[in-house]
């Protein structure tokens, strides 16, 4: 048997290493995509807003333009939404 005979397995060896990276590759991303997602809190902007503010964290002015923000923000949606 010599060399020339064996150009059928070199592409076949091939397309098996080309797969089995892909299939890696998939899984990486996957558990990559799993660990690097952020657990949801429950609280909506305004609960947060309202937590930050009792903290101390934002002042006043910043607390009512927010408040403003996230009301005009909620009117915009629904009127999208209707339509």
């Amino acid at each position: 048997m010599n060399m020339g005979d064996m150009g059928g397995g070199w592409a076949m060896m091939t397309g098996m290493a080309v797969f089995w990276l892909f299939v890696i590759a998939l899984l990486a991303w996957g558990v990559i995509r799993l660990v690097g997602a952020r657990p949801q809190s429950g609280e909506d902007a305004q609960e947060i807003l309202d937590r930050r503010f009792a903290a101390g964290e934002i002042d006043r002015d910043l607390y009512r333009a927010a408040v403003t923000e996230l009301a005009t923000a909620e009117l915009r949606k629904r009127a999208a939404n209707r339509q």
